[in-house]
């Protein structure tokens, strides 16, 4: 009977070292998305652990309400006057859109914007310019969450123009928060949503155009049309913008070209050339306010907008800052709980100290605006990284 001797342990150790690995960390991976996704993870825990985004949107409906400032913008409304130190110009109460309770309705929001509109609050101005910049990250960044394949029953999660809506009536600062509440308790696990990216290729090109001609010119237009009157008209448009913004959405997804076809990459490749272009400008507009040396000035809200009545001028400027400073912290916050997410299954090898002091970096460096977007992006890279295609020799092993 013939002996039989070991084979050469050369190669053999080696790929067996590296087969241990590739298990171990398969293991580990599996069982962070068993944790994640277990049936006892029920609706009312994820609930529980969401609780700081609901208490963020109470604070804000709090310090946001405007009730007792509307006896003062009707007062200008009446007026039909916009008045300060250096001049006036009409105020413009419609009729707009011919729907006789929305132009009252709006004619009352109005108001809030006219010491932005015509620069008679420089320091609110600047701000409402830099805020509205920051505000395209955040719709994009909406926007590509709402093109994943969640279920039915969350179809809420698939219209973003109706929280932008929302926002434009009570405060994008006490929506924003409450849609991350809702986004935390009824979205799918982590681990899935790499199977459910956008299928359709040209409405993931769409969303670029969209934020720029839906949301970008009117606000642009409403901040530096060259006639007085006209920056009013722009305000009315700019009111209903999330309308605009999914009519456009749904006319372009439909005629531009689908490319080389609906590909995980392809449609990454477009969404980060999307959301780099959003964050290059929103980043712009930060370092110019902090080269002026105005960032804390401008940003920063320093009392309750209510508390400055009878002064209306300084009503708004608390409101408008109040309303980015939630709007933006719960979005960073949401960035935060999506990492933990992803480090829980493994997606996520950084430390959190590597991080946080990245993120913090970029909120210092480009704003918060910027901040979102290549935050976002970057849990979106993480979800499921490309594939990269076989060489030659590994699908000759194949």
């Amino acid at each position: 009977m013939p002996k039989l001797s070991p084979a050469p342990l050369s190669n053999n150790g080696n790929n067996t070292q590296k087969l241990r690995k590739i298990v171990m960390v398969d293991f580990k991976r599996d069982t962070a998305a068993k944790r994640v996704a277990s049936p006892n993870d029920g609706k009312l825990k994820r609930a529980f652990a969401a609780l700081p985004f609901f208490g963020l949107s109470v604070a804000a409906y709090w310090v946001l309400n405007a009730s007792e400032a509307v006896p003062f913008a009707t007062k200008m409304v009446q007026s039909r006057q916009v008045k300060w130190d250096e001049g006036s110009v009409p105020f413009r109460t419609g009729p707009f859109y011919h729907v006789v309770w929305l132009d009252n309705l709006l004619s009352v929001i109005n108001t809030f914007f006219m010491s932005a509109i015509y620069g008679y609050d420089s320091a609110t101005r600047e701000q409402v310019i830099a805020f509205l910049i920051d505000g395209g990250s955040l719709l994009a960044v909406w926007w590509f969450e709402s093109l994943r394949r969640t279920p039915g029953k969350v179809w809420f999660l698939r219209i973003p123009w109706a929280f932008a809506l929302a926002g434009q009536l009570f405060g994008i600062g006490v929506v924003s928060p409450f849609f991350y509440f809702l986004h935390r308790v009824f979205s799918p696990a982590p681990e899935t949503c790499a199977a459910r990216p956008p299928t359709d290729q040209r409405q993931v090109s769409a969303i670029l155009p969209v934020v720029v001609l839906g949301y970008l010119l009117p606000s642009g237009a409403m901040l530096f049309s060259p006639g007085l009157d006209n920056r009013q008209i722009w305000l009315f448009i700019f009111q209903l913008y999330p309308l605009f913004m999914v009519l456009a959405f749904y006319i372009l997804s439909s005629i531009l070209p689908s490319g080389s076809g609906s590909t995980r990459a392809a449609n990454l490749k477009t969404t980060q050339i999307s959301l780099f272009s959003l964050a290059a400008l929103a980043a712009w507009s930060w370092i110019y306010t902090c080269y002026r040396g105005r960032a804390g000035e401008i940003f920063l809200p320093t009392t309750v907008p209510r508390w400055e009545l009878p002064d209306f001028e300084g009503f708004c400027r608390q409101f408008l800052r109040w309303d980015q400073t939630f709007a933006f912290s719960s979005s960073l916050l949401w960035l935060v709980y999506l990492v933990n997410d992803l480090k829980a299954v493994g997606q996520v090898q950084a430390g959190w100290l590597r991080v946080v002091s990245f993120g913090l970096a970029c909120l210092v460096m480009l704003g918060p605006g910027a901040t979102v977007g290549l935050g976002w992006l970057f849990t979106e890279e993480s979800l499921d990284p490309v594939p990269t295609k076989k060489s030659g020799k590994d699908k000759r092993s194949a």
